[in-house]
């Protein structure tokens, strides 16, 4: 829920972070992992269907599977398109997608291939807390909003000489 964000705000960068418990690498094609939008029924009761909400469109630079830490959270920085898409009245809404999969162009697969990466969700039974669960870590700035004094004075004291000077 990313509502708190004031409305003025400006969002300068974020990072969605999801922690990985395992990765398995077990063939000879390399696929990497697409942060892109999400749009499930429920913002808390995620369902099969769900799978099909994904969206297209990468929202952060692609990490490889062979990049990928376990025992560790493993970070998306949020592209400009990315950080357009951080909700300031709601839920921001976010997704992991194979990369082969969100260019709908299958691998050429090997005996026994396949890649794995296991993590944490929030909830998770198990969990240590929530000390892993995924996150979003958004900086924003308050607008400024200052006035130049300075200039206003000199301004001020310019209108005072103009009608003395009448």
């Amino acid at each position: 829920d990313t509502s708190a964000i004031p409305d003025t705000d400006t969002i300068s960068s974020a990072v969605f972070s999801v922690y990985s418990t395992a990765t398995t690498i077990n063939n000879a094609f390399s696929d990497s992992l697409s942060l892109v939008l999400s749009n499930p029924a429920s913002n808390n009761a995620l369902v099969a269907a769900d799978y099909d909400t994904l969206g297209t469109t990468k929202q952060a630079t692609d990490i490889a599977f062979s990049a990928l830490t376990n025992s560790a959270f493993n970070d998306w920085t949020l592209n400009a398109t990315g950080i357009s898409n951080v909700s300031k009245t709601g839920i921001s809404k976010f997704g992991l997608r194979g990369l082969f999969d969100l260019n709908n162009a299958p691998p050429t697969w090997s005996s026994a291939g396949r890649q794995t990466f296991e993590h944490y969700m929030a909830d998770q039974a198990g969990s240590p807390g929530t000390v892993n669960d995924p996150k979003l870590v958004v900086v924003h700035d308050v607008p400024d909003l200052s006035i130049n004094i300075v200039d206003t004075l000199a301004i001020t004291e310019s209108v005072a000489l103009s009608n003395s000077q009448l």
